[in-house]
């Protein structure tokens, strides 16, 4: 199975992001219910380091 994503036209890669949680639940991969995503600030994939992306990556994420 893929790795799943929030999309929204509301948010692009690399914004600073808070999300609450209501619950993480102890799978594999974890499965969580959110109850808010807010922007905390506009940014671009340049903010992620080159690390985390090849991290991310290998993880089995695509990022945009």
């Amino acid at each position: 199975m893929e790795n799943c994503a929030f999309v929204s036209d509301d948010f692009s890669t690399g914004d600073m992001v808070r999300i609450n949680f209501v619950t993480i639940a102890d799978l594999s991969p974890r499965i969580a219910d959110v109850d808010s995503i807010e922007k905390i600030e506009a940014g671009d994939v340049s903010n992620i380091d080159e690390e985390v992306i090849e991290w991310l990556k290998e993880k089995g994420y695509k990022i945009y």
